[in-house]
């Protein structure tokens, strides 16, 4: 009686197991989506169930035969199935997108430190613990056979409903078909943005931008300093999107200055914003860069003459690139070098050390500021241009002060520390003869919010971030309602130190902020569909989908832009040039 009893146990425990990711799954949907629940929840079951089929009939026929290495084999190819899928529904849960191989190999250094942000209550500790211990006993406890007819029958019948569930999963293009995709089928869809252009494309190809020169504006020798503030997104602020009020005081500097309510990140990571600031090109790679190796956040930027530290070094600018985070991570250090920067600092400095460090061995942003204070001070007699990465805003968000895991904590943090370093400048007469940019790298790599969804569109609400000048004694206060994106900042500051404005679809002008030039699209490229760009024009939009000679519209967007030829000649342009 004992053995049936414990026979049934492992049996309960072996698909409690094989459906605990799936249950997340749902539970995910039903809390993230109020619109089409049914219908996504349905496909992600139909989606999913063939990787159910795999992970149970791997481990059905290891019970089956009487090879030991084979059986031990089969268990551990279920179990690796098992946890790749585990991992991609935490992922989703996470950062609402799906685990990707190149997201793996660029953050598989830094996981111990996420789980242990994220998860640092002892009792996770125990209960990972218990799951591992379970799995193992359940995978390769050798004593565990299959024998009863009526087993072997609810398992093939398990079998084949997976299969018939899998024949009825929808490919059909839905505005969020990426989540019902499982995680081998994504990262298939992905690799689109791999395929090669063809010999006789690039040969054919022909591409000229039409840049148009509007205006001659007085040139400028002002101090500037760029601040892109970690993960701050439109939606955190009561004045950018009416919905939060967790930034008072980066509203309070907005509304005494020059602020931009229509404004997009070009990109969804950090690398993404700084290529698109500070070399107003768009962060959009070559074909298969996403798929081969690590290293590769800034794969045919390097180099880059047209850069801004670059302009400045030629106008006698000291141009310097601060953060508190690890230069290593993404050759992020050998790639600032290679674009001009004279000057370059990061976690490793002195002053850093003894002090609790964070995401990417990070101190506090309140000493990262501490440091752009002191080298403010001591290029006072120099002409000086600093770009300033901040990180303590860095998901999974937690308060610097208390350790705490809290999102709204973490952005007040941030939003007072900006608020000291800004009244800190004014002390040290910074705006006398200074620029101060402050920027949002792009969206928080978690799932957008549904009131955020509602008011701005599933498209354009992902991509928004606050953009801030202020201009010392001779700023407005003006609200500039046109839209812009990160590019734009690189072209503005050339033409504000050439004393040229210059123009084209797809690169705006505000360096005359009593009349701005915006570009006519703006370009995103999306978090959630890796290898789909998000293409905004007032209130049109459109989605197009990289892949090689084939990269076009894809069905789904929005009427408005499709069929525009040189959207996608812009976007095969910048790919081509990347080669």
């Amino acid at each position: 009686m004992f053995k049936r009893n414990n026979y049934y146990i492992q049996v309960l425990l072996f698909f409690e197991l094989l459906f605990i990711p799936l249950i997340v799954k749902l539970y995910f949907i039903f809390t993230a989506f109020k619109e089409n629940v049914f219908f996504i929840a349905f496909e992600v079951i139909c989606h999913d169930a063939i990787i159910l089929f795999f992970i149970l009939l791997l481990s059905y026929f290891s019970y089956m035969i009487q090879n030991k290495i084979m059986a031990v084999l089969l268990r551990t190819g279920a179990l690796a199935v098992f946890f790749v899928y585990s991992a991609d529904v935490i992922i989703l849960n996470l950062f609402a997108t799906h685990l990707t191989l190149n997201d793996f190999i660029k953050f598989i250094d830094y996981v111990p430190t996420y789980i242990s942000q994220e998860f640092s209550f002892d009792i996770f500790k125990i209960l990972v613990l218990a799951a591992v211990l379970i799995i193992l006993g359940l995978f390769l406890k050798k004593e565990f056979i299959i024998n009863r007819k009526r087993d072997h029958l609810g398992i093939n019948i398990l079998l084949v409903s997976f299969l018939v569930l899998n024949v009825n999963a929808s490919d059909a293009s839905y505005i969020h078909s990426w989540i019902y995709k499982n995680f081998f089928e994504y990262n298939l869809e992905i690799e689109s943005q791999s395929k090669e252009y063809t010999k006789e494309f690039i040969e054919n190809f022909n591409y000229k931008e039409n840049t148009i020169t509007k205006e001659s504006i007085e040139k400028t020798d002002k101090n500037i300093i760029i601040l892109m503030v970690e993960s701050l997104s439109s939606y955190q602020s009561k004045l950018f999107s009416g919905l939060n009020d967790w930034t008072p005081n980066i509203d309070k500097i907005a509304e005494e200055n020059i602020y931009f309510s229509n404004f997009y990140a070009n990109g969804f990571v950090t690398e993404d914003a700084e290529i698109s600031i500070l070399t107003g090109r768009l962060p959009i790679f070559a074909p298969k860069v996403f798929s081969n190796g690590g290293g590769v956040s800034f794969k045919g930027f390097f180099n880059e003459k047209n850069s801004l530290p670059n302009i400045f070094n030629k106008k006698g600018y000291q141009t310097e690139f601060l953060t508190s985070s690890d230069l290593k991570f993404s050759n992020t250090g050998q790639w600032t070098e290679s674009i001009g920067f004279k000057y370059i600092e990061g976690s490793e400095h002195p002053d850093y050390n003894g002090l609790p460090r964070f995401h990417f061995k990070a101190a506090e942003d309140r000493y990262l500021y501490g440091r752009v204070l002191e080298r403010v001070k001591k290029n006072k007699d120099n002409k000086y241009f600093v770009f300033v990465k901040t990180v303590s805003s860095h998901v999974p968000f937690v308060n610097p002060q208390n350790k705490h895991s809290s999102e709204v904590e973490t952005i007040n943090y941030i939003d007072m520390e900006i608020g000291s370093f800004y009244k800190k400048l004014q002390k040290e007469d910074f705006f006398e003869n200074g620029i101060l940019l402050i920027v949002g790298d792009h969206h928080p790599t978690m799932r957008v919010r549904e009131d955020f969804i509602i008011k701005y569109g599933i498209y354009k609400a992902p991509a928004m971030v606050p953009m801030i000048i202020v201009n010392g004694k001779s700023s407005l206060k003006k609200e500039i309602k046109e839209q812009f994106q990160q590019t734009d900042i690189h072209n503005s500051l050339i033409s504000s130190i050439l004393g040229i404005v210059k123009v084209n679809d797809f690169s705006g002008n505000f360096s005359n902020i009593d009349k701005v030039y915006p570009a006519k699209y703006i370009l995103h490229k999306r978090a959630d569909r890796r290898g789909t760009i998000s293409v905004f024009s007032n209130n049109d939009y459109a989605n197009i989908v990289l892949q090689g000679d084939e990269t076009d519209f894809i069905d789904d967007a929005g009427a408005g832009l499709n069929g525009i030829q040189a959207i996608v000649d812009k976007i095969n342009s910048e790919r081509l040039l990347r080669r």
